[in-house]
Formats: C-alpha cells, sequence, structure tokens
C-alpha cells in the first residue's frame, strides 16, 4: 500500500466516521512515541500522558516503537485494535518526509488514521564549532564556506529528517559544495561539530542548547516565525535574509481510523485543558518547544499545506529511498 494520499486529510477529517459501541475505552489508550526513549517526543509525552490519565479516568503509558524514520510505530498504530486503543505522536518526518522518502509504506496517512491535534512545535537552529569556525552569522558562514577549497560538510540526526532536508535547501540555495553526515541523533552531531568532523548543523534548539550555553557552538539564526525566546539575541532566517529556511517542526496525535467522534472530542478536550496549564507549558518550554492548541482540522490543515514544501525538500536532498 502506498504512503502517498489517496485524499486530502483535510476532507478526511470532516468525513463521518463508524462511532464505537463505548464513546471512550475502558482500557489503557498506549501513546507509541516512533522515536528512542529519552528525546524532547518522548519526554514530552510522558508529561502530557501523566496529565491526561487523572482528566479522562485511566492509564495512558507510552511505549518507545522506533526504526525505520518512524514507520514501525506508525504501522503498529495503524493496526491496532480497536480503534482508539493507541495514539501516535509524531513530527513532520514521520507525517510529511516519509511518503516521499519510501516507495512504499504499509499504511495510508489518510486512510488508517483520524487526526486528534497539535501539541508542540520547536524551532531548529544553525550552529557552527566556535573555536573552528570564526563566522558568527549566517551570511559570513555562506562567504566563508565559499572560499574554504575542500568544501565542508553538514550534520544532520539521520536521512529525510529536518536537519537534512534543512542544509540540503541551505546549501542548494547557496550553491555550496557540501557533504551530509547522518548521525543517530542531534547529540552524536554535536559531538562531530566539536570535533571538525562536521562543520555546520540545523537541528533542535533544545539538543544544542547547552553547548551554545557554553560557548562550544556558536548559533547563528533560528527557523522559527520569530526570535527563540531563550535566545533573544540570535536572529531568524527572515532577519538574515533566508525566509525559505523558515520552518517550524511540530508534533502532533493521530488515533487509529474508526476511533469514535466522541472519544476524539473527549481527549481532545482533556489535551487541550492539560496544555493550557502553565506548569505544563513551563515544562514544554523548558524542553525547547512551545505548546500548541490541539484541533483536529487545524492538524489536518498542516498535513494538506505543508506536504508539497516538504515533499520538494526531500527531492532537492536526494532523500528518496527505494
Amino acid at each position: 500500500m502506498t504512503g502517498l494520499p489517496r485524499r486530502g486529510l483535510l476532507a478526511a477529517a470532516l468525513l463521518p466516521r463508524p462511532a464505537l459501541a463505548q464513546a471512550w475505552p475502558d482500557r489503557p489508550v498506549r501513546i507509541v512515541v516512533p522515536n528512542p526513549a529519552g528525546g524532547a517526543s518522548d519526554i514530552l509525552s510522558r508529561l502530557l500522558a501523566r496529565e491526561l490519565q487523572p482528566r479522562l479516568g485511566q492509564p495512558f503509558p507510552v511505549e518507545n516503537r522506533s526504526g525505520s524514520n518512524g514507520i514501525i510505530g506508525l504501522d503498529a498504530v495503524a493496526k491496532a485494535r480497536p480503534p482508539g486503543s493507541a495514539l501516535i505522536v509524531a513530527t513532520v518526518t514521520q507525517y510529511l518526509c516519509n511518503p516521499f522518502v519510501y516507495r512504499s509504506i504499509p499504511y495510508d496517512l489518510d486512510a488508517d488514521f483520524v487526526p486528534v491535534g497539535l501539541s508542540w512545535e520547536y524551532y531548529n537552529i544553525a550552529v557552527v564549532p566556535a573555536a573552528l569556525v570564526p563566522a558568527r552569522r549566517l551570511p559570513d558562514f555562506v562567504a566563508w564556506a565559499r572560499a574554504r577549497p575542500a568544501g565542508l560538510a553538514y550534520g544532520s540526526n539521520g536521512i529525510a529528517t529536518s536537519p537534512h532536508l534543512l542544509g540540503a535547501l541551505f546549501m542548494d540555495r547557496h550553491r555550496l559544495d557540501g557533504v551530509h553526515v547522518p548521525f543517530r541523533g542531534a547529540a552524536e552531531t554535536a559531538a562531530a561539530l566539536l570535533r571538525g568532523d562536521v562543520q555546520f548543523t540545523i537541528t533542535d534548539i533544545a539538543s544544542l542548547l547547552p553547548y551554545i550555553q557554553k560557548g562550544d557552538l556558536a548559533p547563528l539564526a533560528v527557523t522559527g516565525p520569530e526570535r527563540w525566546p531563550g535566545l533573544p539575541g540570535v536572529p531568524t532566517m527572515a532577519e538574515v535574509g533566508m525566509p525559505e529556511l523558515q520552518a517550524t517542526i511540530w508534533t502532533g496525535f493521530c488515533g487509529t481510523a474508526g476511533m469514535a467522534p466522541d472519544a476524539v472530542a473527549r481527549l481532545v478536550a482533556a489535551m487541550d485543558e492539560a496544555l493550557a496549564d502553565p506548569a505544563l507549558q513551563d515544562r514544554i518550554r523548558t524542553a525547547g518547544a512551545l505548546p500548541l492548541r490541539p484541533d483536529p482540522a487545524a492538524l489536518s490543515r498542516r498535513f494538506v499545506e505543508e506536504r508539497p514544501r516538504w515533499g520538494e525538500m526531500v527531492r532537492l536532498a536526494g532523500a528518496r529511498l527505494d
């Protein structure tokens, strides 16, 4: 079964779905995180799960099902029975990029899932190793890279992740000779930067913030529409004349298709209440993200509206895997 859409998720979200015998399951509801334990997505999902339990009267165990760029986790939820017994929490990479990266995936994003809502988003940040690269502004880095006879290497969290795609777009737009070096996460990328194995990356703020605060990595620009509150001195991509690199990396929840509309509504209400809590918002911001209001229609719109852009970046990066 192809992973490319048969119809827009926005339209799919508005179609009537068969109701279950009960509006909300009386069993634990698994939250599947398609990433390894200990990362920002895992930590934030566990924080939200703890807030959902008292609001809905049942446990929400978090299960890490990583592998194949998140496909294993999404496939597990697509096949979960009965519908409503599992939720997937995933990002732009899994929802928007994978259908363009892989020739086929074992589920259909439109037919096999029902949108629940957004939960949080974060910005990526362009950095260089402070001791090895003299540039402290992104345009200066472009000039430094062009004058470098051996070219440069840029690191990412893996093939078709946002650091890979944004890095490839950056290299293409500025006609730089850059080699992509994928790692198994931002921590490995940071270590490679400090060793000088790569000279540049555009990855998530949370993973790099300790290195930036110590002065080991020099921040050049953030990909968000506004400056990051914790780094007010770092400009946005638009401010340095590179608006094409503006991107927010969001996370959203989906359930298995066939999940009762009443159950979706109750879950959205509980998530909305939890994410409005100032204490949880502070925890989310401390982890390097910004809380969002859950809304199935808003998540569906982002699926539909942003899919072409990320598909084009996959093509540009040569990230297609057959």
